[in-house]
């Protein structure tokens, strides 16, 4: 079946400083939201990126 208006988001740690989301993502107070995916076939695929820089004090970090 078909998913209808998916709606993708991802909140940033307050330490990360948001550089750039592909796909057309936005960041407004601290996550960034991609636009709605309107008609979602089973078996479609997609991935979005962010690209933040991390402060210099601090430590690696990795999330699915």
């Amino acid at each position: 079946s078909t998913a209808s208006n998916v709606v993708t988001f991802d909140s940033l740690p307050t330490n990360l400083t948001f550089v750039a989301a592909s796909s057309g993502g936005v960041l407004s107070n601290n996550v960034v939201r991609w636009p709605t995916v309107t008609n979602f076939a089973k078996g479609f695929v997609t991935n979005y990126t962010i690209t933040v820089t991390t402060p210099t004090n601090g430590r690696a970090m990795t999330r699915p």
